[in-house]
């Protein structure tokens, strides 16, 4: 799979295992249990779509989730195992993803 290219017959299934996801996903997985087909976009589909979408915020906002507090950038501070990584991405030599993180969650009053 990983040498099929862009104008491969074969390269959609290529880019559902590597390629960037869509912001929202909605299958059928009874008649596509391999979830190939999204139906997010379908008008068929629209009103369930918007239906779980207002579901899942209410439960995510009632969890204290940061992405549905407007922190969701907590997701792109967190240390991990590849700080030189980190340290390319955001061009620095020095940088210490775990004194960010603990600066950071200071200044969002979080105590834990």
């Amino acid at each position: 799979m990983t040498n099929l290219g862009v104008g491969d017959p074969d390269y959609g299934y290529f880019d559902l295992s590597f390629g960037k996801r869509p912001a929202e996903e909605l299958y059928d997985i009874l008649s596509d249990p391999h979830c190939v087909n999204n139906l997010a976009e379908s008008a068929e589909y629209k009103a369930i779509a918007g239906r779980l979408w207002n579901q899942l915020r209410k439960e995510l906002t009632a969890q204290g989730d940061p992405r549905m507090l407007g922190q969701g950038d907590i997701f792109d501070r967190y240390p991990n195992s590849r700080v030189e990584k980190q340290g390319e991405l955001y061009d620095d030599p020095d940088y210490d993803p775990v004194r960010d993180f603990e600066v950071w969650r200071e200044s969002a009053g979080d105590s834990r």
